[in-house]
């Protein structure tokens, strides 16, 4: 195989040229540890499917603002929202996309009773944030 790359010195790289499974592993692990993602930390990912861009946008931002305020009110330290932005694919079939992450010990207190309206989805735990 032949691999082009900016980041010839990343550890991923080195790793697979090495086959060096297990010290991928370890030092993947050890930077998820350090991010907060899974395994370590848990994560819901929230999408906004609409017609239009303002509307997946603004229904974005007020899905932040709520968690935000529940975050607050719970006092559920350890939960942060990433986010929100739009998606790495903005556009499928004429419908627009946007997103919010919520990365906590249990994402879904965070979200709780949360009433979700046509055009959001909810993801615990995605396999993909696309």
């Amino acid at each position: 195989m032949i691999l082009q790359t900016y980041q010839p010195e990343h550890y991923a790289i080195q790793a697979a040229a090495k086959h060096d499974y297990p010290g991928f592993y370890k030092q993947q692990l050890e930077h998820l540890r350090e991010i907060g993602y899974p395994p370590f930390r848990r994560l819901a990912r929230i999408l906004f499917r609409f017609p239009t861009e303002a509307k997946a946008r603004s229904e974005a931002i007020r899905a932040a603002q709520m968690i935000r305020q529940r975050i607050e009110e719970q006092q559920l330290t350890g939960t942060e929202i990433i986010g929100p932005a739009q998606c790495f694919f903005p556009r499928e079939a004429n419908i627009f996309r946007w997103h919010l992450l919520v990365r906590s010990p249990d994402p879904a207190a965070a979200l709780g009773d949360l009433d979700i309206p046509r055009g959001w989805y909810v993801d615990i735990d995605p396999v993909e944030v696309l």
